[in-house]
């Protein structure tokens, strides 16, 4: 890990370096494996259900260029007091938070994570695993970049792992902060060596790490309702209406009906029913209007998505603001009331049509099954002393059986390093319904 205490020493460039060591962190996620695999597992539903759908892959990428434009348009608006009081925001920063704020994402989207730490509870480790810390175990312990370097890791700069850390605080704090937190307690060294530069204090995250996160807002609410629009899935034919006299902006009985299931669901939306009606409306129309009709790929359909996508996109970059640090736990960047609400609904419309559709329970029920067994192979294996038994595992994982991580972390590192068609695989070999015992290798 590099970096000394000053927080901006990652912009400097070192003599015949052409990039900044903030650049070198973004191309080094760009670059890893951990990367990579992220083409193969789930945002919304599997990654293999389809070519429609965004992955975990292209969901990182829109998230780093979102972020690094707010950042871009916050400089540009912001004072250069207000920018120091704030420490940032550095554009290639949130870019590389971006890019690396899913790459411990196991497969399977949120019912793997709650499945494989269901197993690891089970198994007697209370911590469990949750997809925040695994992205920072993945870029300071898992990813390799040197040969000599103990710990491995990605060697990124302070303020790039500050900027992954989106709940930057340990998970004995959890039960005051929903569940979440930043790394496990193998991890702590790696996690006070980033936070050094923060008041150990307080949880407040950097404002790159504000940035990331609202742009990981924006672009699941804005391309996953486009998504399942095009799948048939979201009606927003059925959610817009057009008077007779060409007037807009009307309730439709699809939006009332949807406003009550999310008023009474979704209790961090607002309890006034008439505001999440109007909410609904203000964002079908204008930006969704022009779609009266079920998705069928005709050039009309596809321009009103795309300006709908941009519109929406720009609105919500432009609903930022940087604000003078004061409380500990006080946000850096200030976010519209309307247009947070308005993410927020969109966000609630792809859980009620998607997430929560019978088909889509059923399959996560698989899935979780899946993971649960292989998760109690893999523990039974990593402490079996027989070579036979060894040989189940993939060679990274063999080469950490002593590294002193518990079986069930290292089981958890090896099912959270897989893609979604990997499992599956190797499920069926090892319930012996495999076609070909070596169709394919896990490197």
């Amino acid at each position: 890990m590099r970096g000394g205490s000053e927080r901006y020493s990652g912009s400097r460039r070192k003599e015949g370096e052409y990039r900044s060591e903030f650049q070198r962190d973004r191309d080094r996620v760009l670059y890893s494996d951990e990367f990579r695999r992220l083409s193969g597992v789930t945002q919304v539903v599997s990654a293999t259900e389809g070519d429609v759908f965004h992955n975990r892959l292209t969901h990182s990428l829109k998230v780093a260029q979102v972020g690094r434009r707010m950042a871009e348009s916050i400089i540009q608006k912001s004072s250069s007091d207000l920018l120091k009081a704030c420490g940032g925001p550095d554009p290639d920063v949130v870019e590389t938070a971006g890019l690396a704020h899913d790459l411990g994402h196991p497969p399977f989207g949120h019912g793997g994570e709650a499945a494989i730490s269901r197993a690891m509870r089970d198994s007697g480790l209370d911590e469990g695993f949750e997809g925040n810390p695994q992205s920072f175990r993945i870029v300071t312990r898992l990813a390799v970049r040197y040969s000599e370097q103990e710990p491995p890791g990605l060697d990124l700069t302070r303020a790039s792992l500050n900027a992954i850390l989106k709940y930057p605080w340990p998970w004995e704090k959890t039960a005051v902060n929903d569940d979440k937190w930043g790394a496990y307690r193998e991890d702590g060294d790696c996690f006070e060596w980033a936070r050094d530069s923060e008041d150990p204090r307080e949880e407040r995250r950097s404002v790159e790490a504000e940035l990331m996160d609202w742009a990981d807002d924006i672009t699941y609410a804005v391309h996953d309702l486009e998504d399942f629009y095009r799948a048939g899935l979201i009606p927003l034919e059925r959610l817009n209406a057009r008077g007779s006299d060409g007037s807009s902006g009307l309730k439709t009985p699809e939006i009332k009906r949807v406003a009550e299931v999310l008023q009474e669901e979704e209790r961090d939306l607002t309890e006034d029913l008439t505001k999440v009606e109007e909410g609904l409306v203000s964002l079908i129309d204008p930006y969704f209007l022009p779609l009266d009709a079920p998705f069928d790929g005709r050039r009309q359909q596809r321009e009103a998505l795309r300006t709908a996508a941009s519109a929406l996109i720009t609105r919500f970059i432009n609903a930022i603001s940087l604000r003078e640090p004061k409380g500990k736990d006080e946000r850096l960047v200030k976010i519209d009331e309307e247009a947070e609400l308005d993410v927020k609904l969109l966000k609630a419309l792809t859980k009620h049509y998607v997430i929560q559709h019978p088909r889509v329970v059923s399959i996560r029920a698989g899935q979780r099954r899946m993971l649960e067994t292989l998760f109690s192979i893999y523990v039974e294996v990593i402490g079996s002393k027989k070579h036979r038994d060894r040989a189940l595992l993939p060679q990274a994982i063999q080469d950490r059986r002593d590294s002193g991580d518990s079986s069930q972390r290292l089981a958890a590192d090896l099912l959270a390093s897989r893609t979604e068609r990997q499992v599956v695989q190797t499920y069926q070999r090892l319930m012996g319904v495999g076609t070909s015992p070596v169709s394919y290798f896990d490197v």
